[in-house]
């Protein structure tokens, strides 16, 4: 039984922590995508980090 409260109270601390940290990095970047520029950016460079992704996932099959 103290396992257990051992894991869960670990496991509270450390989601407690990295959805803090996620949050206010959300903030922050919330701000920076005001620009129209940026966000188009974004969204070019992720889109195109996705269609390589989908490309190495297609050439690794071969």
């Amino acid at each position: 039984m103290i396992q257990f409260v051992i894991l869960a109270v670990t496991w509270l601390v450390i989601d407690f922590t990295l959805m803090s940290t996620y949050a206010g990095l959300g903030s922050s970047i919330s701000r920076w995508f005001q620009s129209l520029h940026r966000y188009k950016c974004f969204n070019r460079a992720t889109g195109g980090l996705f269609i390589a992704a989908g490309g190495t996932l297609m050439a690794s099959n071969q």
